[in-house]
């Protein structure tokens, strides 16, 4: 099967996507400054038909968790 990566981007209620993870981190940091708390997780897709990916792993934490 083969997957697709994706960078899910997160804080106060916003979600970004990315496929790169340079775009991943400069968004994840404009967050960051902007809200003071972000996440960015590493998601991995197969079906493009899924609700659920295959795996995430959190790469990148910072601040309270967002609501």
């Amino acid at each position: 099967m083969q997957t697709t990566t994706v960078y899910h981007i997160f804080s106060n209620s916003i979600d970004l996507f990315e496929h790169d993870l340079n775009k991943a981190k400069s968004k994840f940091n404009a967050l960051l400054n902007k809200y003071g708390t972000a996440r960015l997780y590493e998601e991995k897709w197969g079906d493009k038909d899924s609700l659920d990916p295959i795996s995430e792993d959190c790469i990148m934490s910072e601040g309270d968790f967002p609501c």
